[in-house]
This record gives C-alpha cells, sequence and structure tokens, in this order.
C-alpha cells in the first residue's frame, strides 16, 4: 500500500476498503496487502447490492476496490440533519464512470426492492439512501459494543499463519543529546507517536524508532564548553538545562571569533580537534560522553511517560560510527561515489526527474549525518524489512530526505521507491509559543505551567470533587498541548495561545476531556442498569439520531486519517462528537425518565463514550474519568 496524501477537507471522502464476502471470493491477497475494515451491515449490503448487480463478484480485488468501495459512505451531520435522513450516499457519478450503470432509477428501484432500504434519494451527482432508523440504531449500537476498543478499526481476514502483517517503521521525536527537551521537539514527537498509533490499531507490525543524534563535530564543542564553562553540581541538579547553557556559550564563542577581525578563530577547530580524539577512542572524552548521553537519556524518558509516548526501539547515531565506514566502501565499490577538487565524496542522485548533490564524506574521507542516516536506514532494512518507512521531520528537513531517499534507491531498497513525500512525513512550526521563564522554551516548562493554571481553575470551580488533582490537572495540560498541535493541518504553521489551549469550553483538549469525564460520570451515577438488549423506538429524536450518525462514521473518519496521515481528520470528528454528546446530554435525560427509554439513551451515551475513548487514545492521550 502507498499512502496517499490528500487534503483533508477535499468534497470527495477517501476511498474505503470492502468488506469482502465469502459468496464473493473477492479477496486474493495476503493480509498485508489489503486492509480490511469492518463496517456496518447496511454498507456492506448496499456495496454487495451494487457488486451483484454489476456482476463483479468474479473480478479480482484491484477491479472490484476500483470499483465498488469509493461509491458508499455514511453521511455527514449538519446543523439541519433530522430523524429520518439519508444515512448513506452513493456516488452517482462514480456509478456512471466506473461502473457503467445508465440509468440513475434503475440503480433506485434495485435498491428499493432489499428490505429495510425505504428511501432513495436523487442529487445530481448522488443517490442518498435511507434505511430503517431503528435497524440502523440497533446495528450501530450493537457493532460499538462488540467491537469496543476496536471499534472503528481493521480486523484480521483470517487467522492463517502464511498471513503475514505488513511492518511499518515511524522514526519521531529524534532530539540531540544533552538538550533539553524543547518545544521543536514537541511536533515530531506527538505527530510520530500518533502515526504509529495509527497504523498499530489498524492491524499493521510498528516499529517505533527514536533516534538521538550523540555523534559528530557538536559533541566535540560540547565537551570543549563543558572544560571551559561546565559545573559539576549543576550538572547533577538539572543535567541537560546545564549542558544547555554550556552548549549555547560555546556556540557564542564561535560565532563571536567568525565575525571578529582579530580573533584566532580557535574554539571550531579546537572542537573539530577533541570530536576527532573521540572518534579515535579517546578514554577520558569517551567517559564523558557517555555520562551526558546517559544523562540525556534520563531526562528525555521522564518526559516520554509524561507524554505517554513510549519506542519499540532507541538508536543512537553513535551506533553508526563503524558501519558508517562499510556504507562508504560498498558505495566506492560500486563506483557511485565521486569526489570534488577538495576530495569531498558525494552522490548525484535521481529526485523526481532532476539531479541532486547528496554529499556523504569529508575529503579526510570521515562520515556526515547524511552517510550515517544511510548506514541506518540499511541496518534497520536488514533487521525489520520494513514495508513503509515514515521519517516524521519538520518540513525544513526536506532537502536531507530527498537526498537520503536518492541515495538508498541507488542501492536497491524497495521503500525508498516510493514518493519522498510518502516518507518524509512534513509538518509546519509553532509560532509564538512561550512561558513565563522566558524566550527560550523547554515542554517541560509549557507543561508544568499549563498543569498549574488548570490545577488553580479546578480549584476554584464549585462542582470539582477530584481525589488525585494535580495528576488530572497534568492529563489535561498534556491533553491541552496536543489537541492544540493536533487540530490543524501537519504542514500548516500555528500560533501557540495560552488561551484557547486551556479553555474549558472552546475546541480544546480540555473540553474533549471534559466530555468524557462527564459522560463517565453520568454513567456512574445515573442509577439505571445498562444492558445491551434495548428498546431503540425510544431514539427517535433529531438529536439522538445525530449522535448515532456521527458514531457510525468513526470508521470512516480512522480510513481518511489513515490515507493522509493527517491527525486533524480524528481531532476534528472528536470535537465535533463532543458538541452532538453535549447536545444530547442537554435535552436527552436518563435519571428520572421511563426504564425503557433511560437504558436506551444511556447504551447510546455509552457507545459515545467508547468511541470518544478510542479517539483520544489514538492520538495519544489517556482518557480522563472525573473532572
Amino acid at each position: 500500500m502507498i499512502v496517499r496524501r490528500r487534503g483533508w477537507l477535499s468534497p470527495t471522502p477517501p476511498r474505503l476498503p470492502t468488506l469482502p464476502e465469502a459468496e464473493h471470493n473477492i479477496y486474493n491477497g495476503s493480509v498485508h496487502e489489503k486492509r480490511v475494515f469492518r463496517y456496518f451491515a447496511f454498507r456492506s449490503k448496499i456495496l454487495r447490492i451494487l457488486s451483484k448487480k454489476e456482476n463483479l463478484s468474479s473480478l479480482d480485488f484491484e477491479k472490484v476496490e476500483d470499483k465498488v468501495t469509493s461509491l458508499v459512505w455514511t453521511q455527514d451531520v449538519r446543523k439541519k440533519t433530522r430523524i429520518g435522513d439519508p444515512q448513506y450516499r452513493v456516488d452517482y457519478k462514480a456509478l456512471l464512470d466506473t461502473v457503467g450503470i445508465e440509468e440513475q432509477e434503475d440503480i433506485r428501484q434495485y435498491l428499493t426492492k432489499e428490505q429495510d432500504i425505504e428511501v432513495v434519494l436523487s442529487e445530481k451527482n448522488a443517490l442518498l439512501i435511507g434505511v430503517n432508523v431503528d435497524a440502523f440504531n440497533k446495528q450501530v449500537l450493537q457493532t460499538v459494543q462488540e467491537e469496543g476498543i476496536h471499534y472503528g478499526y481493521s480486523l484480521p481476514v483470517n487467522n492463517n499463519a502464511d498471513k503475514v502483517k505488513q511492518t511499518v517503521l515511524v522514526e519521531y521525536s529524534s532530539p540531540n543529546i544533552a538538550k533539553p527537551f524543547h518545544a521543536g521537539h514537541l511536533r515530531s514527537t506527538i505527530i510520530g507517536n500518533f502515526v504509529a498509533n495509527l497504523y498499530e490499531s489498524t492491524g499493521y507490525n510498528v516499529q517505533r524508532i527514536n533516534w538521538l543524534g550523540d555523534w559528530g563535530t557538536q559533541f566535540g564543542l560540547l565537551a570543549l564548553g563543558f572544560q571551559r564553562y561546565g559545573n559539576e553540581e549543576l550538572l547533577k541538579l538539572d543535567p541537560l538545562l546545564q549542558l544547555f547553557k554550556v552548549y549555547v556559550q560555546i556556540n557564542k564563542d564561535v560565532e563571536d571569533e567568525k565575525n571578529s577581525q582579530t580573533a584566532s578563530k580557535s574554539t571550531y577547530k579546537h572542537g573539530l580537534e577533541i570530536f576527532s580524539k573521540l572518534e579515535a577512542g579517546d578514554q577520558e572524552l569517551l567517559r564523558l560522553w557517555k555520562i551526558f548521553r546517559d544523562l540525556s537519556v534520563k531526562e528525555y524518558s521522564k518526559m516520554y511517560q509524561r507524554l505517554g509516548v513510549s519506542f519499540t526501539d532507541t538508536h543512537f547515531e553513535s551506533d553508526y560510527s563503524e558501519k558508517v565506514k562499510d556504507v562508504l566502501t560498498l558505495l566506492r565499490e560500486k563506483d557511485l561515489v565521486q569526489f570534488d577538487q577538495d576530495g569531498v565524496g558525494f552522490m548525484s542522485v535521481d529526485d523526481q526527474g532532476q539531479h541532486i548533490k547528496a554529499t556523504l564524506m569529508k575529503s579526510d574521507g570521515s562520515s556526515l549525518y547524511l552517510s550515517r542516516d544511510v548506514a541506518a536506514a540499511l541496518d534497520r532494512q536488514k533487521r525489520f524489512n520494513p514495508d513503509h518507512v515514515h521519517y516524521v521531520v519538520e518540513a525544513g528537513q526536506q532537502l536531507h530526505f530527498r537526498q537520503l531517499v536518492g541515495v538508498l534507491r541507488e542501492l536497491g531498497v524497495q521503500w525508498a521507491t516510493r514518493p519522498v513525500e510518502n516518507i518524509h512525513i512534513k509538518f509546519g512550526r509553532i509560532e509564538g509559543m512561550s512561558s513565563r521563564r522566558g524566550s527560550v522554551v523547554f515542554l517541560r516548562d509549557i507543561l508544568d505551567e499549563a498543569r498549574d493554571r488548570i490545577a488553580d481553575s479546578m480549584h476554584t470551580r464549585k462542582t470539582t470533587k477530584i481525589v488525585n488533582e494535580l495528576e488530572v490537572a497534568d492529563r489535561l495540560a498534556v491533553s491541552a498541548v496536543v489537541v492544540q498541535d493536533l487540530k490543524g493541518q501537519r504542514l500548516s504553521n500555528y500560533n501557540f495561545s495560552w488561551d484557547r489551549m486551556l479553555n474549558f469550553s472552546a475546541d480544546s483538549g480540555i473540553f474533549i476531556q471534559y466530555a468524557h469525564a462527564r459522560l463517565c460520570s453520568m454513567l456512574r451515577s445515573c442509577g439505571i442498569q445498562k444492558t445491551a438488549d434495548v428498546d431503540v423506538t425510544c431514539l427517535h429524536d433529531d438529536v439522538a439520531f445525530q449522535l448515532m450518525l456521527i458514531i457510525a462514521r468513526y470508521p470512516e473518519v480512522v480510513q481518511g486519517s489513515l490515507t493522509t496521515l493527517e491527525p486533524c481528520n480524528i481531532v476534528q470528528y472528536l470535537l465535533r462528537l463532543c458538541h452532538l454528546i453535549n447536545a444530547a446530554y442537554a435535552t436527552l435525560p436518563v435519571k428520572g425518565e421511563d426504564t425503557g427509554v433511560a437504558q436506551a439513551r444511556l447504551l447510546m451515551f455509552d457507545c459515545a463514550k467508547q468511541v470518544l475513548s478510542n479517539g483520544l487514545q489514538l492520538i495519544g492521550l489517556k482518557p480522563v474519568t472525573e473532572m
């Protein structure tokens, strides 16, 4: 599967996989060749009707997919949506273009012969299909109850051992050691975590890689800076902050010498010499390097735990200080490397029909960051044999990844034959991010300040009755930061706003968590026993219909996100779901109602809570149960 990019506001919904039926025998590939999603029986029924009518059952899966799977999707919920409105939409224009149906009336009559399909309305380019409301509601509630935490995601076609899952490798976060986890790492970390969660939830085997930069000339400068400005006691108290100050000061020395007409410009040269000694195995420098690395990893682990982010593997750039030599030798043997007049080694690689220069080695034959990245990619190819690889890195690094992919293509790496846009998952920058501590912003400070502000707000709210108030406040702080980051398109820069982020009633992470906690509270205190067998005729209400319809849309929203790798699809869906939950909560009470009505509404709210919980966990957040 090649992940295709498409605008998240595209008027045409993403193509959706069919639910294969045994009598059609349309599935002829392994699990890792096609993703198969469970949808409601009515959607599958409509697809089966179209397939049978057009005699598509004898065709292979690709042809069926091309002809049928993009034709049917669940209607979106609008303000004017009312009970009895059509629940499904068939792309009539696509029917004309691909299936070859000539008469709209013919397909209308064919569909209306089926039981439960009551209404077929016509638009210019679509057929709007309505099914029996009670049957639809019953199917939605039953499906969510049965699938629970798996609702909305893919399921295995069968349990045969020879059906191997497709492997996806996602590299994200990837800070450099000896630097605090600052706001610049935030987007890579939470977008990458979402991408990994999305693939994992939909049935892929996911390798989550954190690639830590702990090698190169900058470490030589850091070691020199610590000799000049370091403090052992401060290093023990706050290691990353102390190392960051050292790093800033030594780079200021380099910049001052560079701009000076009289300075000797010896600092940068001295840093190069120190790193050369480290590469040669100087024991004292290796000891210092290991201290810096271990302290950094320990501090990063605290931040990842707080964010709810995990990795299957942590790889260090230094791991490839020796392996990269073999790669450079291989490139020479294959006669792929050219040398300029200064002895610098490079490759000329193809990039969308043009050739770009990829510099791989210094004039002395030593490696560069790009060549170490190539060595890492080749090593991962041997270890994991991934079908897809994604690097979640900000958009400013796109030239590096065009070079990297170009080199890997020359070396015959299969996943690198895909477009660079499918490999490098780009994102924009955060603008205007600051805390009370100053212009240099560390994520720890942002989360601490958000937690404290939320705790103050919760403490003053008369309705707040929480035992672990600070713990909940910290979870809400993470939710606020994550949702503000993910609710816009990846490539867009966004302005950081404390007011929007910490608003309990606006479209924020706190708003989503509040809706979940409110449902949890209602389910605990309503005094009604939940049952799976309810009278769905008690849900004959416009607000209930809107809520049921958006619950039914969740699998399609997940598939749309899998197509685009846009987390905003999920976040915008969750925000809309919360608004509909609140509307239903205000107009459809459970407590004090007749038993049949109360049980039907309770089950509906329970299903809404399940979908909300699934979506929160998909974007990397732990649902809050009390606020």
